[in-house]
């Protein structure tokens, strides 16, 4: 009708401009991001391109929110090595969640990154704790130490630590994150001393920020012992656990907690309640609530017929 009364006909617009993932903003990337249902899904969805993963890194407050809405899912266990030059790793099957079957069978939990020596099993790897995906390393002779996240193989070998704290086996190392920066880092190494009056501690640590060791003083950290102590209490430590940025240890005989800041590098002392300082040191753990509270657990077997669990 236009064409028969002589209008021109109507202007076609501009082409629409096709629409990519790249015109997607990273607050709105993140957003989405925060709808998976787990850790190992992200990781996975982070790493399909380039655009998901700068989403993510630039992110330190994204990141916070989803560890607040998605918690860490256990993946197996490294267990005790008794001859193997590494620990042994002992996975989960979960065959619900094809995410978490995907990050074990992706991931390196055989340690294959470690630099290797001959052969001599006096040289082995030392594992000395856990915390944020990573694995921290000490090696039995020469005392380097490795940090080493299995899911995506970030290894990271420390220069060796400082002569002070290198006197004996009961060297202690945790690695401690910046909470803005995950590929900033601190490594802690404490030292205790084991006598019959004192014990005092030394604490060494290393930042890949500066690429250093920093040695502190070493101080007292235990109260005096009610006189005489007997002749066979000496002061000793079971192997720390980092919680919060805490690193706790139960003492073996005696009822109280030795507590190190990790931030000030200060030592405190948590007294035990009456009912846990009466239990044997063997059966106690620390760890965490949902909440992320610090939790005491104690099996009393003193009973014969009947054990209590203390919480």
């Amino acid at each position: 009708m236009a064409s028969e009364l002589g209008l021109p006909p109507p202007a076609k617009g501009p082409p629409a401009t096709p629409t990519t993932i790249a015109a997607i903003s990273d607050d709105l990337l993140c957003e989405i991001f925060l709808l998976l249902p787990s850790l190992p899904s992200l990781v996975r969805a982070a790493l399909a391109c380039r655009t998901f993963l700068n989403a993510v890194r630039s992110s330190p407050a994204f990141r916070r929110r989803f560890r607040a809405l998605h918690p860490p899912q256990l993946l197996g266990f490294f267990g005790e090595p008794r001859r193997a030059p590494v620990p042994p790793f002992v996975p989960l099957r979960s065959r619900s969640d094809p995410d978490l079957a995907a990050a074990v069978r992706g991931s390196d939990f055989f340690l294959t990154r470690l630099p290797e020596d001959s052969g001599d099993s006096t040289l082995r790897w030392k594992l000395q704790s856990f915390h944020g995906g990573y694995v921290v390393l000490v090696k039995d002779a020469t005392h380097q130490i490795a940090a080493y996240n299995p899911v995506t193989q970030a290894l990271h070998l420390l220069p060796r630590p400082p002569e002070e704290i290198l006197f004996s086996d009961s060297l202690e190392a945790h690695i401690v994150f910046s909470e803005e920066d995950q590929r900033v880092f601190r490594v802690v190494c404490v030292q205790h001393q084991s006598t019959r009056l004192r014990a005092p501690a030394c604490v060494a640590v290393f930042s890949t920020a500066t690429r250093e060791w920093q040695v502190s003083p070493w101080v007292e950290t235990s109260p005096p012992p009610p006189p005489p102590p007997p002749p066979h209490d000496f002061i000793k430590f079971y192997p720390g656990t980092q919680l919060n940025g805490f690193v706790y240890w139960k003492h073996t005989s005696r009822p109280y907690v030795l507590v190190l800041n990790t931030v000030t590098v200060q030592f405190s002392r948590l007294d035990l309640p009456p009912f846990l300082g009466q239990i044997s040191s063997t059966r106690f753990r620390l760890g965490q609530t949902k909440d992320g509270m610090l939790c005491m657990v104690a099996i009393d077997l003193s009973d014969a017929e009947r054990g209590t669990l203390h919480v």
